[in-house]
């Protein structure tokens, strides 16, 4: 059963009920022969148009477009017939509303209007060949009786219709939508099927996604008008997202020009240029928790309801779970990729990422440094002060290092006391540089025992090595480092070994 079928199908009972009536009606004695075959007529002819259009309903009426019109011919036909019967005139009107409701329901708007049409046309011919019962006046007040009917049965029906398959439609985008974001676990992703679901619901000429940052929102998606721009920083005072955030609740403006003065500042325009009209946005909350907003907006004044706020409303919620289980999915994921004591990059990750990095400088072509750094006697700090000051001197020497290298360096613990360290987009003398800073600030850290008492800071040995002018394979750079570092060693330690050509 189609979804047309089941919203006629109480009009259609209902038309067969009226039918039988006719039909029962017939046989009464009271009534002429004539009435009698008319009403006999009438019954049996609805009964079969009723079983006709539910047959055409289910199979052909979506492929053949003109059978709309056929119904919509017969039905008024039919009404007419029935109002030129010498019945009672509140059965016939009733009759006349069931068969505007299916038609309206099965056929459409205009079919309906040419049902409505013929009704009146077929009803006003006795009066046009003198054989009519009624007054001219009776006649014409009749004719406006089925005209008011047609069109409010006509235009009521279609909006709720309408209504219907925009919220049935929305329902089936949110399923959808929920069932995808249940299984993301990448923010881009959420983001992108964020988007895909406000195209597909609402007629919004901009839309974005904003994740909170300190004191600003990161717009993460971001489309104007046709156009997808890159990330973009809003701040939380005077604009409409940050309100959103600052006040933790939607916002919804039908004629943003006008409204926004009352929030206490103009409205900003970012994107295209070009003011937007209408605005809505909501807050993406998980737990207690901001992460974000979400709006939408139109370059036309009321674009957006009550009904389009809930829609975004709902999104918000499903997006605001995704995006937080993708953060702690991230999260989780990058501490895998740690050295639990330092917060380094542990063996594997440091080798995957050095990959990556050195494809990168052969598509660039631009030079990285590799330092091999090791603690200097480590073991006599964990003989002597115990293993908690060892991991100190570990601590310390992983803070020590990020301090003099950029974010986009890498930083890994190799094993024990060693580590590797490299330095992305570098120079040539750069790299002894940072390796000399590491070297003296590690020297002047205060360690004290768990007695209070002072402990030696410690030295390191360092060995360089540059990619891809003295290898250009990582494992023959980590080898040739590595080399280097055993000679500072092996020259007393506390000491960076280069290859002299390179500085």
């Amino acid at each position: 059963m189609t979804e047309k079928t089941r919203l006629a199908l109480p009009a259609i009972l209902s038309g067969l009920a009226l039918d039988i009536v006719l039909i029962i009606n017939s046989y009464f004695p009271f009534i002429s022969v004539g009435e009698k075959s008319l009403s006999l007529f009438i019954g049996g002819l609805g009964i079969f148009l009723t079983f006709l259009m539910y047959f055409l309903v289910n199979s052909f009426i979506s492929h053949f477009s003109g059978l709309k019109w056929v119904i919509g011919v017969f039905n008024g036909i039919l009404a007419g017939c029935l109002l030129l019967l010498s019945l009672n005139y509140r059965v016939s009107y009733i009759y006349l509303a069931i068969l505007l409701m299916i038609n309206t329901i099965i056929a459409g708007r205009w079919p309906t209007y040419a049902m409505g049409l013929v009704t009146i046309v077929l009803f006003q011919l006795p009066v046009f060949s003198g054989l009519a019962r009624f007054n001219l006046s009776d006649s014409l007040l009749i004719m406006l009786a089925i005209l008011l009917m047609t069109v409010m049965i006509n235009e009521s029906v279609n909006r709720l219709q309408i209504i219907v398959v925009t919220r049935a439609h929305r329902t089936e985008v949110l399923n959808k939508i929920a069932h995808s974001l249940s299984s993301s676990l990448e923010i881009q992703q959420v983001l992108s099927l964020v988007s895909s679901a406000i195209k597909n619901t609402l007629d919004a000429d901009t839309y974005y996604v904003g994740l909170l940052k300190q004191d600003c929102i990161q717009l993460e998606l971001f489309f104007d008008d046709g156009e997808f721009f890159p990330p973009t920083t809003v701040d939380l005072n005077g604009t409409l997202a940050g309100w959103t955030i600052n006040n933790r609740k939607s916002l919804f403006l039908k004629d943003v020009l006008k409204e926004t003065p009352a929030l206490g500042f103009a409205p900003s325009i970012i994107g295209q240029p070009h003011h937007s009209k209408s605005w809505m946005g909501t807050i993406l909350e998980s737990g207690n928790k901001v992460l974000g907003m979400v709006a939408v907006a139109s370059y036309r004044q009321r674009a957006f309801n009550q009904a389009d706020l809930e829609l975004l409303e709902n999104f918000a919620q499903l997006a605001a779970m995704a995006i937080d289980n993708a953060v702690h999915h991230s999260e989780v994921e990058f501490q895998t990729k740690l050295d639990s004591l330092t917060g380094a990059l542990n063996h594997s990750h440091f080798l995957q990422e050095l990959q990556e990095n050195a494809i990168e400088s052969q598509v660039s072509r631009q030079k990285f440094s590799l330092i091999m750094l090791d603690i200097d006697h480590f073991k006599q700090y964990n003989d002597t002060y115990g293993h908690l000051v060892g991991d100190e001197v570990l601590i310390q020497l992983t803070k020590t290092i990020r301090a003099h290298i950029k974010n986009t360096d890498l930083v890994g613990r190799w094993g024990g006391e060693e580590f590797v360290i490299a330095l992305i987009n570098t120079k040539d003398g750069q790299a002894n540089l940072v390796a000399e800073r590491i070297r003296q600030t590690l020297s002047q850290i205060n360690l004290t025992g768990r007695n209070g008492q002072a402990i030696p800071a410690p030295t390191v040995s360092q060995g360089i090595a540059i990619y891809p002018d003295e290898a250009d394979e990582i494992f023959a750079l980590i080898d040739l480092a590595d080399q280097r570092l055993y000679v500072a060693k092996s020259r007393g330690r506390d000491q960076v070994e280069t290859n002299p050509a390179n500085f």
